[in-house]
């Protein structure tokens, strides 16, 4: 059961979105208003754009067996039957976190082939909503999907309080992120199909040579989208104007010395430095108040000739 639900995980996490509502870009009331962590993936954005879909042609290449053993557990394939996907969490507990897959038919079919594997399922009500409780070992799944035509939203968490209350936002009998809430999270760009954002204290200052950057953040908002070129941009929101100044320094630091390797006539192959060196003369760093931001351009084309000359 771990393993289709490990699965389960990773169709998520290149798909998630609200329920009992339209599929696609993000709609923070559709998010918990406690929520501190969210993650929107837009499938649907994805296979619209020219971006999106050379994207999606470069992880194919690289993570095939991946998708692969996706199809084989639960009988979808994530780039084709998810339209979005959205995880959001108030920490790093797992008992806080929520999923929320919006998808076709499939996904509903999907989840009938996974009760056919669970021995133990029951069913339960709270404040008007009914789910399933899903017996997965170690842990108890709590699970709830609406399905109409060829659209189904599914909703799991971990325990029954988080569900419940993440069924009634989408349905807007609860409020979601609103305010000074909602501005915290942020906002993705109309062309994003890759949404991360981390508000607050969520412990990312223990990883590795990150820890100077993360820890002078309050938000960190990680973006990928476009239309025919690929936008990556990363944005940092200090706890100061001196740690935002810091922050500025440190990333045109990072570019500078990424054109400096890529000077080096013992850095790799001619061909690797000139990828960096491509790569970093393309980045941009500005700063506003507040906030910086490291973002650049990429040719798709270019990025899957990088990815096939050095996927080993």
């Amino acid at each position: 059961m771990r393993t289709l639900f490990a699965a389960g995980v990773c169709a998520a996490s290149f798909a998630l979105t609200p329920v009992p509502a339209e599929a696609g870009a993000l709609n923070l009331r559709h998010v918990g208003a406690d929520a501190k962590f969210v993650v929107h993936i837009d499938m649907e954005a994805m296979r619209e754009s020219e971006a999106g879909r050379s994207l999606l042609g470069i992880i194919t290449r690289v993570a095939d067996d991946a998708f692969d053993d996706i199809k084989d557990e639960l009988g979808i394939d994530p780039r084709t039957n998810i339209d979005d996907a959205t995880i959001y969490g108030a920490s790093d507990d797992e008992g806080d976190l929520v999923i929320i897959v919006h998808g076709n038919g499939e996904l509903a079919a999907a989840l009938d082939r996974a009760r056919e594997e669970i021995e133990d399922i029951d069913a339960g009500s709270a404040r008007g909503v009914k789910f399933e409780m899903w017996d997965a070992g170690d842990e108890t799944l709590f699970v709830f999907e609406a399905s109409r035509r060829d659209a189904t939203t599914v909703v799991i968490a971990f325990n029954e309080g988080r569900l419940v209350d993440a069924v009634r936002v989408l349905a807007g009998e609860d409020d979601g992120l609103r305010g000074d809430a909602a501005d915290a999270v942020g906002q993705p760009a109309g062309n994003a199909f890759l949404f991360v954002s981390v508000a607050g204290d969520m412990g990312l200052d223990e990883f590795g040579q990150a820890s100077d950057v993360l820890r002078m953040s309050d938000r960190v908002i990680v973006q990928v989208g476009g239309d025919e070129s690929l936008e990556v941009s990363l944005d940092l929101t200090a706890d100061s104007h001196d740690d935002a100044k810091n922050l500025l320094g440190l990333l045109q630091g990072a570019v500078a010395i990424a054109r400096i390797a890529a000077s080096q006539p013992d850095f790799g192959t001619q061909e690797e430095r000139d990828a960096v060196r491509a790569l970093a003369d393309g980045m941009q760093v500005e700063s506003d108040g507040r906030r910086v931001r490291i973002s650049t351009s990429l040719d798709p084309a270019w990025l899957a000739k990088m990815i096939d000359e050095h996927a080993d």
